[in-house]
């Protein structure tokens, strides 16, 4: 029992850092190490994912379907020398349908929410100097709310993630649209990912989260459908400690919860600095 209270105790003190520093700063990685603990996630439950709104637009795309990227396509062999299998270009949200084409989209109680995508390595290796990544999140309207870029040399693959900065903030009850786009070259889009966010407002889940520990608040935002507030606390915790098999574990079964156990093992990368 003190060990589960200790446990508890430092999740609660690495989350008071680990939100608020997905992109930039470390969390602390080294208070995680010593620990032995239970399982973060309820195993009981699985991620909720809400009944798709009644006015459903255009389909959305979650992956690229495994495209070859701009011009090159690096084979990445193992020790034993097999080539690891390509994975797609992927934002890590859920979708209803198929990853190539249906409702791909998420909810978030966050007003500067993070974003998560996956760059496999043939899509940050190529021989057009130019190649990019752009993000872009338009509101409802279609006017632009935010736009950055990744430079695709500078990108490690892996697992990336792009927080909204201090001076963009999503407003309540409104659905905005992301898009994330490989370009080859100025103005020759390849791949384009795009899907849905909401803002949601549960005052009713304020007293709850008061006092909530990381394991808490992840398994409260999970019941509830909110996919964002579930993920970035996960995926914080677990990118400062890659070795923890607990955490481990806990990654591997919120993305399964959404088909997308397929990338769990893809390793974070070390960037971002998004560019204006």
């Amino acid at each position: 029992m003190n060990n589960f209270r200790l446990w508890h105790r430092l999740l609660q003190l690495t989350f008071t850092v680990g939100l608020g520093v997905v992109q930039g700063l470390p969390v602390q990685a080294q208070v995680l190490n010593s620990v032995q603990s239970p399982a973060l996630l309820d195993a009981g439950h699985t991620f909720a994912i809400p009944s798709p709104p009644r006015d459903v637009g255009a389909p959305r795309r979650r992956s690229s379907a495994g495209s070859r990227g701009c011009a090159t396509v690096v084979q990445n062999s193992s020790p034993l020398g097999s080539t690891r299998r390509s994975r797609p270009l992927t934002a890590l949200v859920p979708a209803q349908g198929t990853d190539e084409q249906g409702l791909v989209g998420g909810l978030t109680t966050s007003k500067n929410p993070t974003f998560w995508f996956y760059i496999p390595e043939q899509f940050t290796a190529s021989s057009e100097s130019e190649h990019y990544f752009e993000f872009v999140l338009k509101d409802s309207a279609d006017n632009y709310v935010y736009q950055t870029q990744l430079a695709g040399p500078e990108t490690p693959p892996g697992i990336v993630s792009l927080h909204l900065p201090p001076n963009v903030g999503l407003e309540a009850n409104q659905t905005y649209e992301w898009y994330f786009v490989l370009f080859c070259g100025p103005r020759k889009p390849l791949i384009t990912l795009n899907g849905d966010i909401q803002r949601i407002e549960r005052p009713e889940l304020e007293s709850q989260l008061g006092s909530a520990t990381v394991a808490e608040r992840v398994n409260l935002y999970r019941s509830e459908g909110i996919w964002y507030d579930a993920l970035t606390p996960l995926a914080s915790l677990y990118r400062s400690d890659p070795q923890n098999a607990v955490l481990r574990q806990d990654w591997m079964q919120l993305l399964r919860a959404v088909q997308l156990e397929f990338i769990a093992a893809e390793p974070f990368s070390p960037c971002c600095a998004p560019q204006r």
